[in-house]
């Protein structure tokens, strides 16, 4: 399961910012962000939180409990691999 969004505003009706020279506004209903005065889609305002949100809310809890073990894991595997190195010994500073 993978969790993607390229908000670019808050879910803030009529909330607008400019980005290279064009102007962006939230619309009415809160979903999406247009290049202001056309129905030119330039993004979504869903924020990573209310993404995960909705997961949580169609899959369940179990998928909570599932993707922090996952978390879990890969931080372990990264902290093992920054500790170890990639030789398959501690790396230069670190002692054990």
């Amino acid at each position: 399961m993978v969790t993607i969004t390229d908000s670019v505003l808050a879910p803030k009706k009529g909330a607008e910012v400019s980005y290279s020279g064009r102007k962006m506004v939230v619309s009415k209903d809160c979903k999406a962000v247009y290049l202001a005065g056309t129905e030119t889609l330039a993004g979504s305002c869903c924020s990573m939180l209310t993404a995960f949100n909705n997961l949580i809310r169609v899959r369940g809890f179990v998928c909570l409990f599932v993707c922090c073990v996952v978390v879990l894991l890969c931080c372990c595997v990264v902290v093992l691999l920054c500790c170890w190195g990639f030789g398959g010994g501690p790396s230069k500073g670190y002692s054990w």
